[in-house]
């Protein structure tokens, strides 16, 4: 008897371990989310944005202009990973928003993710030299909206600089940016050395860059352009933006101050 006794205490024991164990195991999820990082959302970007230039524009209590421009690029950086690309933003005070975007890349990128443009230094030297071995494409539009949901999940780097106030002058000059892609009159080319000048395609920075004809030049290692996109290529494109002046940018850009979001 008592040897019954005995195996079923252990019976007993067994079964309540294998109980908490099993407890413990559902519950390890939960404590690991409480180590790992949210993640970003599209929406949560968006929102925080425009809560700043709503913020801004009851202050002024009147129609208001904004700039605000986006960046990311991929782990490495690699030159067909990285991207540029802004809105220009009307706001009202009773809290109406109309954002126009520039975010220039090939009409099928949102299928193909793609974009021709040399691997490495080597091949934009060969490209230099002999040529670019890409053509100029059909280029889209995209909206912020969009951009942001083709970066996501891909674990980019995601950086945003402003909302900056700009003048009604230069946010003319951005829509007029706008409207001339939306039209069609040139095409997308990453590698847009030989095909800037003339306008017959031009790469995400300098469809945000060039709205005063020609803004900045190519930089990077032996000015070849190399290794200036990502968040490089936007800080360099916001450094000529940042000399317009006051007949266009109102609020101070400092390049190095901006939000940052890794493995977005």
């Amino acid at each position: 008897m008592k040897a019954l006794s005995k195996k079923l205490t252990y019976f007993a024991t067994g079964v309540l371990a294998c109980v908490l164990m099993a407890n413990q195991a559902s519950a390890l999820p939960n404590i690991l989310n409480v180590f790992r990082k949210p993640k970003t959302s599209t929406e949560n970007v968006l929102v925080t944005v425009k809560n700043e230039i709503g913020e801004l524009t009851a202050v002024n209590q009147d129609t208001s202009y904004y700039l605000v421009v986006f960046g990311y690029e991929g782990r490495f950086n690699p030159a067909n990973q990285s991207h540029t690309f802004a809105a220009y933003v009307q706001a009202t005070p009773d809290g109406q928003q109309v954002w126009s975007s520039i975010s220039w890349l090939p009409a099928d990128f949102v299928n193909t993710r793609s974009i021709c443009i040399f691997k490495n230094i080597l091949g934009a030297i060969k490209d230099e030299i002999r040529g670019n071995n890409c053509e100029p494409v059909v280029g889209r539009n995209y909206s912020v909206s969009q951009t942001l949901q083709m970066a996501q999940g891909t674990r980019k780097t995601l950086g945003i600089w402003g909302p900056y106030r700009i003048t009604r002058e230069m946010y003319s000059r951005g829509i007029e940016r706008v409207v001339a892609l939306n039209n069609g009159q040139t095409k997308y080319l990453a590698d847009d050395r030989k095909t800037r000048p003339t306008g017959e395609a031009i790469n995400c920075m300098h469809a945000v860059g060039d709205l005063f004809d020609q803004g900045p030049g190519k930089g990077g290692f032996l000015n070849l352009g190399y290794g200036i996109w990502g968040i490089d290529g936007t800080k360099h494109v916001l450094n000529f933006l940042s000399n317009l002046g006051q007949d266009y940018v109102l609020d101070p850009i400092r390049i190095h101050q901006f939000r940052r979001i890794k493995n977005y």
